[in-house]
């Protein structure tokens, strides 16, 4: 026997109508859109409709799709959902709550067709700026003027584009989509011979609100060329509530520097920035994911590369000791044959001197599928404190073969009890900034 509820709302009436007990009677999504475009991400949202034809709330709807090989759901029960073309074709989407189902009919074309409703669009085709069209990011950006209410989109078209950029510390609401993940390459080649570590980035974000999708971003040093081995960043974070989904971060020593202004000269941990990465995909060799920030990787790879060496550490932590951390949740780790020493983390600046700094680092959920030795995490130096037999580099429900075999004969490897996990859940460490809503925001 099917129950059904009935959803009620007393509103005021319009004009000379009484007061009158609204009932749900229909359901409808917005926007109605009719087309969409491969490799973009659509909002949509749900609300009830009374038997005046007048919006009303319910509770929550669940969410299909027809053809999962032209879209994917990013969630299938709430009042929103994010819809990703996939393929030309056409599908159709459907809300449902009770007995009450709402369908629309999507269609889905070919990239090449769309015309984003940016602020900027950055064309590698081009020589010169025409109009509200740019030929590098950099132009680009040196225009962005976005407001909390008014985000300044710049939409980056497919195409190879050698540059290195910064978006300034006194910048905030801008959002970089690109075209398509694989496609969209903003590239530069620099490293720590001869110049300091942080301006090695090929993108290099000390200002807050910042978003970042559908691109790649990548430090050639060692990754098209053959040089000595040395630090070259590709993606330096440092500002607040800084957003990334769908890119991929390419280096190989110290490929993504997720930092929170700590100043090494005096000691001092400036900001306490917090940054959200969303399905990324993270490449590197050793300490590839590294800094004092507070950044939560959720559905995300991070990949060791094999070159010339065998042993590789994923990440290598500096962060506050009263913070979480680096955190990776339903995450895969995974590595090149040949690796056959994949640490998870090493200390890095665990100096006695530096009191307020920690390596808390931690791992839950995710596939762990490299060959890591048996103690999991290491001292980047034997003078450094004992940090990884603490509390500070933890594990927790992880499978694959790198995982812990007996979660509860762990050795070394700490693992965190069910109430211990939930203080590392994304709201609990990223407080009151609604990330998921800045991420997913488009045009």
């Amino acid at each position: 026997m099917l129950l059904i509820a009935t959803l009620c709302l007393t509103l005021a009436a319009c004009s000379d109508d009484s007061d009158y007990t609204a009932v749900l009677t229909n359901l409808k999504i917005s926007p109605n859109t009719s087309e969409l475009y491969v490799g973009i991400t659509q909002q949509f949202t749900v609300s009830g409709v009374d038997q005046k034809g007048n919006t009303m709330s319910i509770d929550s709807a669940d969410w299909s799709i027809s053809d999962e090989s032209i879209g994917s759901l990013d969630k299938i029960t709430g009042l929103s959902v994010n819809l990703t073309a996939i393929a030309e074709g056409t599908v159709t989407l459907t809300a449902q709550t009770g007995d009450f189902k709402k369908s629309i009919s999507l269609t889905v074309e070919a990239a090449s067709n769309f015309v984003p409703d940016a602020d900027a669009i950055v064309d590698s085709s081009l020589t010169s700026q025409d109009g509200n069209q740019y030929p590098t990011l950099g132009d680009a950006l040196s225009d962005a003027n976005g407001t909390a209410n008014d985000w300044y989109t710049i939409y980056v078209k497919d195409g190879q584009y050698y540059e290195q950029n910064t978006i300034g510390e006194g910048s905030q609401y801008i959002r970089i989509i690109g075209q398509s993940t694989d496609n969209t390459v903003i590239y530069y080649n620099q490293s720590t011979e001869g110049q300091d570590m942080k301006k090695t980035g090929t993108l290099i974000i000390n200002g807050s609100d910042v978003t970042v999708k559908n691109l790649t971003i990548e430090n050639s040093y060692n990754t098209r060329e053959d040089n000595d081995e040395h630090q070259a960043i590709a993606l330096y974070v440092n500002g607040d509530r800084v957003a990334f989904k769908d890119i991929n971060v390419i280096g190989r020593q110290d490929t993504l520097m997720d930092n929170c202004g700590y100043d090494w000269s005096s000691d001092d941990l400036l900001t306490k920035a917090r940054h959200y990465y969303k399905n990324v995909y993270v490449e590197g060799t050793v300490d590839f994911i590294f800094g004092a920030g507070t950044a939560v990787f959720e559905d995300s790879e991070i990949h060791m590369v094999y070159r010339d060496n065998s042993t590789g550490y994923y990440t290598a932590p500096a962060t506050a000791a009263s913070m979480k951390g680096l955190v990776f949740n339903n995450c895969n780790f995974t590595a090149d044959d040949g690796i056959t020493a994949a640490y998870l983390g090493r200390n890095w600046h665990a100096y006695d001197s530096y009191t307020d700094v920690s390596t808390n680092t931690a791992i839950l959920n995710s596939a762990i599928d490299a060959e890591v030795p048996a103690d999991g995490w290491k001292q980047m130096s034997s003078s450094y404190p004992d940090f990884y037999e603490s509390d500070l580099m933890v594990e927790y429900n992880n499978i694959g073969t790198g995982a812990v075999a007996d979660p509860a004969n762990p050795g070394k490897r700490k693992q965190l009890t069910d109430t211990q996990a939930d203080e590392y859940a994304t709201h609990v460490i990223l407080g009151d900034w609604d990330y998921e809503a800045q991420v997913n925001a488009s045009f």
